[in-house]
């Protein structure tokens, strides 16, 4: 094997490597939290961070950043076509990770073929406003009320994960 070969496949156990450091680094940096001993009743989880398998991480990042203002926090490498990125928006974070990238590294896990299988689901304080601005997005579901008292619409990304957005409905 060669040595481009060698650091190809050593690429996406970096990616791996750097978003188990981020939750856990980042975190502690963000919060001074304590490891929680059993029998508390704090939680033993303190944050979650999706990461979502893409085709294309810049691709992503422009939907995102575009039509659900979110923001750039990192990138791998840190410029021209990536591989990796961890973005947010307030207190929501999302990992984009290159699904060659994952694939490679986790080739026994990972199914030959991007096919989320889950969706996002944001509860929203103005829905008309993110209606509008994701007018550009494929449109899954238009605005509906619900039987549970919110109003919703639904959107696709680029890799299809589905976007739900909801309001709760003032009486």
């Amino acid at each position: 094997m060669n040595a481009k070969v060698k650091t190809y496949l050593t690429i996406p156990v970096l990616f791996i490597i750097v978003a188990l450091v981020w939750s856990i680094v980042g975190n502690s940096l963000l919060k001074n939290s304590e490891i929680v001993r059993e029998g508390s009743n704090s939680p033993l989880i303190n944050k979650l961070t999706t990461n979502l398998f893409v085709k294309d991480v810049n691709t992503s990042i422009d939907f995102y950043t575009e039509l659900l203002n979110f923001e750039v926090e990192m990138t791998v490498p840190d410029s021209g076509k990536l591989d990796f990125a961890i973005i947010r928006n307030g207190e929501i974070e999302l990992m984009l990770q290159s699904y060659d990238g994952i694939k490679s590294a986790l080739p026994n896990r990972i199914p030959d073929e991007l096919t989320p299988s889950f969706l996002l689901f944001f509860e929203v304080s103005d829905l008309d406003s993110i209606y509008n601005k994701t007018k550009s997005a494929v449109l899954i579901k238009d605005k509906h009320q619900t039987f549970y008292g919110t109003n919703e619409f639904s959107i696709a990304d680029p890799d299809d994960y589905i976007i739900g957005f909801s309001q709760f409905i003032e009486n």
